[in-house]
């Protein structure tokens, strides 16, 4: 009777045999960058994907930006072949939530199931990876390319990574805007993105990864901080 997922008000019946693995993540705004924006973020994304082939079941965000509180659910089904997508404005519980469908691809993920899929590969110099992603009820293909395997300078000293360029800038892509995307992921079976650079006709986004500690051991920051007495 509870809802798979917090928040989640789409309608979705497994098969008492499906299993599933379950993806979260969230964006947090904090000090500075709060009065930058001109207000808060926290946002919350979760994804159901099947535990036989990795694909997309269900996928949930609810967005909280400053006065603006939506949640926004789509429903991979695999036997009609379609996305249903539903957005709830909880601001206004009188509006008609706006719901969207759209054909499912075979292997089909959404964003957040999207970056641990490439995670999984053997990311090979060269290889190209094409996949199909459903975002808010709209398709797109995703074209990464695998690049060299270089040594990255981070806080913690060089580390062994590989290059890839998600292809998602342009037209007709995930962001329209022209533009060009570089990721370091580490050179290893777990394959941890620690950098990323965006550049567009509007500027440069840079991000790395901050909690690689205890000699770029990555820890979880509740689970093994030290407990106070």
């Amino acid at each position: 009777t509870e809802p798979v997922i917090a928040g989640f008000n789409a309608e979705f019946k497994p098969l008492p045999e499906d299993q599933f693995f379950r993806l979260r993540a969230s964006a947090i705004s904090k000090g500075l960058l709060i009065a930058i924006v001109g207000f808060d973020v926290k946002d919350r994304f979760e994804t159901l994907v099947d535990a036989q082939d990795f694909s997309a079941r269900v996928s949930f965000k609810e967005i909280k930006e400053g006065k603006k509180h939506h949640t926004l659910s789509s429903v991979f089904s695999q036997t009609d072949k379609s996305v249903k997508f539903i957005d709830y404005d909880l601001n206004n519980k009188q509006a008609v939530p706006k719901e969207k469908s759209a054909a499912r691809e075979d292997g089909m993920l959404d964003l957040l199931s999207a970056f641990y899929f490439v995670r999984l590969q053997k990311l090979k110099e060269g290889q190209l990876i094409r996949f199909p992603v459903n975002d808010d009820g709209d398709n797109f293909w995703f074209d990464i390319v695998v690049g060299k395997h270089e040594k990255l300078k981070t806080d913690c000293g060089k580390i062994k990574t590989i290059r890839i360029e998600p292809k998602l800038l342009g037209p007709g892509q995930l962001i329209s805007r022209p533009g060009e995307m570089t990721m370091w992921i580490t050179d290893d079976d777990l394959h941890i993105p620690v950098k990323l650079v965006a550049k567009t006709s509007s500027g440069t986004v840079n991000a790395k990864l901050i909690n690689l500690k205890n000699k770029c051991k990555l820890i979880d920051d509740e689970k093994d901080q030290p407990k106070k007495p």
